[in-house]
């Protein structure tokens, strides 16, 4: 087979610098030849695009190194440069990606990998990665291919894979990633891990849930799995999006029940009509035991009152609105096809908030009325494993992203220093038995990997992907916080959710950017107002602020409020912000 290349990559003008990483992606294709080269598994195209995503993480090894060669280069021509190489023109930076190029060339790399001597075994060592992780995955789908047909094909062979999408998640694993697979007669997805949470989850919803939720099928193998790809669409008139939201307000209810969490935009679309969520590594979730710090992944104790019913409410599930920047991350606040934030579509269920909120009322009730049942059900789930999100995903893609810079590059000391603020986080804190975990999230981080934590259902420690990090970590595993979730299940409890879920999507708040193209009026727009209106404005907002006082399930109430830029708690103060439903009191 024909490898990468120039002509494939279309490089801009001032990055030809780059195509001295083709030595690594043909040594790559070279040792994976054998799978490559057979055109009944993959196409030309697939093979190209595999060693295309080679290429672009290899790149983004070298970028900020070469940008500072190539940076050095141009202010030798225009010294002005030295102060701003952003000034430069096109033309300049062309010649200093021709000239970098020529002198890898020249000098073997040396002219990169001398200043930056990490430089080389990083690429070898992700070029490393790349063919463990691909031999491993071609080799799977050249063992499960007929049980692929068979699941969703109807029994024929599609043909050969014709496209891959492998940037369809982050590294983990040691390189492993998710990706989303195309023949010519449809597509199916590859997950490196464990898949035995979703064939459970997929028969419980089939049994309980089949016309609330939609769960992609799943071909179950040691260590992998394959799953159906769902479509995802917006329905096709005002009747089909409204049921769709009472669909999506009954899922959330359900995933309330079992303690999920990171249930934000990216990981749900509609198909079909119906939510379908499409990541359920959290389905279940462990709960931390308290520690003396309670920054540190704290749990309420029993005797915290409201903040004890809060911490088992849906504001940890990752549903409720939470800015970053100028976005809204939220299921709530984003179209059914999930595009992050409040750009891309339509703004969530906005004007349909009473149907999503009938939804969740209904299907909480439906939660009642099989709680039995789904306790049941538990008990196929202890030997699972479930993801723990331990930190943002965001924190570590940063931290990579110092890893890789030119500065990071000239030793080992630099690089974990950059990495020594993970320890610092739990020695400062008093939490040294905790340390485990930031030397597992440095060992990732050096390798390339997002990290990943984990428990198994029933279990009580914290786990990496190698074993075990920290013994007890857990005060309640994840089964037995689903199974006291559902326990919990109440009519004051829905009270509750219900208030929590109106407060939320109620203070979210729009970007100013995107209030400014809805032509929103500024006070000054504003008539004064008289005495009866002022008294009767003052009135709504006093009952306002009566309606946001929230009473727990164990009868305990509060004047603490969803924050609209955290997703959590905050104390209610008299601020006032425009909404995406109008103005109101802010956090």
């Amino acid at each position: 087979m024909a490898g990468l290349g120039r002509e494939q990559l279309k490089l801009p003008a001032d990055g030809v610098d780059a195509l001295y990483l083709l030595a690594w992606t043909r040594r790559a294709e070279e040792q994976l030849r054998e799978e490559l080269g057979d055109p009944s598994l993959l196409t030309r195209q697939a093979g190209l695009k595999l060693t295309g995503w080679l290429f672009t993480r290899l790149y983004g090894l070298c970028r900020s190194a070469f940008e500072e060669l190539k940076s050095a280069y141009m202010a030798e021509a225009e010294p002005v440069l030295r102060l701003d190489p952003k000034l430069a023109t096109l033309e300049l930076r062309a010649a200093a990606s021709e000239r970098l190029l020529s002198e890898l060339e020249g000098s073997g790399g040396e002219c990169a990998f001398g200043p930056y001597p990490l430089l080389r075994g990083l690429l070898d060592r992700e070029a490393a990665r790349f063919v463990a992780a691909e031999r491993e995955f071609l080799g799977r789908l050249r063992r499960d291919w007929a049980d692929i047909c068979a699941r969703f094909f109807g029994g024929e062979d599609p043909g050969p894979v014709t496209d891959l999408e492998p940037e369809a998640g982050d590294l983990h694993f040691h390189g492993r990633r998710t990706r989303v697979i195309r023949t010519g007669r449809g597509a199916f997805v590859y997950k490196p891990r464990d898949c035995g949470l979703d064939a459970r989850f997929r028969e419980l919803v089939r049994r309980y849930f089949p016309d609330v939720l939609r769960v992609p099928d799943c071909l179950v193998r040691e260590g992998c799995g394959w799953c159906e790809y769902l479509e995802s669409g917006l329905p096709g008139s005002e009747a089909g999006l409204r049921l769709y939201y009472r669909r999506f307000g009954a899922a959330c209810a359900l995933m309330q029940a079992l303690g999920s969490s990171d249930l934000h935009a990216g990981n749900w679309i509609c198909s079909g009509g119906f939510p379908a969520l499409v990541d359920l590594e959290t389905l279940l979730s462990p709960v931390p035991r308290p520690f003396n710090d309670k920054s540190v992944f704290p749990e309420p104790a029993e005797d915290e009152g409201f903040l004890f019913d809060a911490a088992r409410s849906l504001l940890p599930s990752g549903l409720l609105p939470a800015r970053r920047g100028e976005k809204e991350l939220s299921a709530l606040l984003s179209g059914p096809a999930c595009q992050p934030g409040t750009e891309g579509g339509r703004p969530g269920v906005l004007g349909y908030e009473e149907d999503f909120l009938a939804g969740f009322s209904e299907g909480y009730d439906r939660c009642l009325e099989c709680r039995e049942e789904l306790l049941g059900t538990l008990e196929g789930f202890r030997g699972l494993p479930v993801r723990k999100l331990m930190r943002d995903t965001g924190s570590y893609a940063r931290l990579l992203a110092r890893l890789n810079s030119a500065g990071a590059l000239r030793s080992e000391e630099d690089r974990r220093e950059v990495t020594g603020r993970l320890r610092g986080f739990f020695s400062q804190r008093g939490a040294e038995h905790m340390l485990p975990i930031a030397h597992w999230e440095e060992a990732c981080l050096l390798e390339g990997d997002i990290p990943w934590f984990g428990a198994k259902g029933a279990g009580h420690d914290l786990l990496g992907c190698d074993g075990v990090l920290v013994e007890g970590f857990f005060g309640r595993s994840a089964v037995e916080n689903a199974r006291e979730r559902i326990c919990r299940l109440s009519e004051a409890e829905k009270r509750f959710e219900l208030g929590i879920l109106r407060q939320g999507r109620s203070r979210a708040v729009i970007p100013a950017a995107t209030a400014a193209r809805g032509g929103g009026r500024s006070v000054q727009d504003f008539e004064p107002a008289g005495r009866e209106e002022a008294l009767a404005a003052a009135e709504g907002l006093f009952r306002l602020l009566d309606g946001l006082l929230l009473t727990g399930p164990g009868g305990r109430s509060s004047w603490l409020v969803v924050s609209g830029r955290s997703a959590g708690l905050a104390a209610m103060r008299p601020e006032l912000a425009r909404g995406t439903a109008g103005p109101g009191p802010a956090p």
